[in-house]
């Protein structure tokens, strides 16, 4: 009876090379791939981070406008009644309206107050 050491000789050669590929070309490629998804894992958790801390800056930023915006109602409400008034510049010569670059600068000017106001609260 004839043995043939082919089948073998091919399971040998598999089998050095499945060990050759798995040490040189499988572990790195694989340790590249866990480095590239812990890399990523990190910048998503600094992007929910961030994110996080932007919403706390927003709502922040909204509970001062809302204050800002509760106190300024007035001041507003002022400067918009005195524009509908003629103030006299002199009691008996003339009156005039504010003009709305003087009215922007009030309301401009107002505005910046009552935000210092509520920023230092």
């Amino acid at each position: 009876m004839l043995f043939n050491l082919t089948l073998f000789v091919q399971i040998f050669n598999f089998l050095i090379a499945y060990f050759l590929l798995s040490r040189f070309l499988f572990k790195p490629v694989l340790v590249q791939i866990e480095r590239r998804e812990q890399y990523l894992a990190n910048l998503q958790a600094k992007y929910d981070q961030r994110a996080q801390t932007l919403e706390l800056l927003v709502q922040q930023q909204q509970a001062v406008a809302r204050e800002a915006g509760v106190l300024f109602v007035p001041f507003l409400q002022t400067i918009q009644a005195v524009n509908n008034f003629a103030i006299p510049v002199v009691p008996i010569l003339k009156t005039t309206k504010l003009s709305k670059e003087t009215l922007l600068r009030i309301e401009t000017a107002v505005t910046s107050q009552v935000v210092k106001q509520v920023q230092r609260a």
